[in-house]
């Protein structure tokens, strides 16, 4: 697997809507799932985390206009899922997956807030459910004062720390992906792995943003 892109969600329909174009173009193994930007302050890594089950049980997570559909395949205890030890830019390797079906990979943005990813490390360290998603990298901003003890302290619990963003998209401020922002998904995973099957030749332009969008790549 030379590597991957994430994608960037604003709750629990957004990120359904990820693992289902993943699915229907046979994305297998981890699917990265970045949280809006420093949500550490605002939303949390539990109700991050909260959106993201929501969504692989196939629900809107209460988002207006929606329809519940079919959950997404479950993808095991958290001890089967293997962590990369760190983001090397500009591309992000991951092991082979043993599972055929996209794996949501949550990833907590903390922004320049070292004692929120403190926080968020605590967080990953509760016990949970099993197969229920857990955090699987925390992002924060280098140039804050306590890089150096939140590095050790993620060291020492045994999650990622990066210092940047890997590739991502941005489907846009609705909380509902309608066909447009499907179709912009479905192009931007395939074009990732078309570029994993083909060696490095990517398929597909690179994407823009549409009106009213957030930006579309986080390169």
């Amino acid at each position: 697997m030379a590597g991957r892109r994430a994608v960037r969600v604003r709750g629990a329909a957004q990120a359904r809507a990820a693992l289902e174009v993943a699915r229907e173009i046979g994305w297998a193994g981890p699917l990265p799932l970045l949280s809006p930007p420093g949500a550490a302050a605002w939303l949390g890594a539990a109700v991050f985390l909260a959106q993201i089950a929501a969504a692989c049980r196939g629900e809107n997570g209460g988002e207006n206009g929606g329809e519940e559909g079919g959950p997404i395949p479950p993808h095991g205890p958290p001890s089967a899922a293997p962590r990369p030890a760190e983001y090397p830019s500009p591309e992000w390797p991951l092991p082979e997956w043993p599972v055929p079906w996209p794996v949501p990979w949550p990833v907590l943005d903390c922004g320049a807030a070292p004692g929120l990813a403190l926080a968020a490390l605590r967080h990953a360290a509760t016990p949970a459910p099993a197969g229920a998603p857990r955090l699987q990298a925390l992002v924060l901003d280098p140039a804050c004062p306590a890089w150096e003890q939140v590095a050790a302290a993620a060291a020492r619990a045994g999650l990622p720390l990066w210092p940047a963003l890997p590739p991502a998209l941005d489907p846009g401020p609705r909380p509902i992906p309608g066909p447009a922002e499907r179709a912009r998904l479905r192009h931007w995973l395939a074009g990732a792995e078309a570029k994993d099957r083909s060696g490095g030749t990517e398929a597909g332009a690179a994407l823009t943003a549409a009106p009213g969008d957030s930006p579309t790549a986080l390169r």
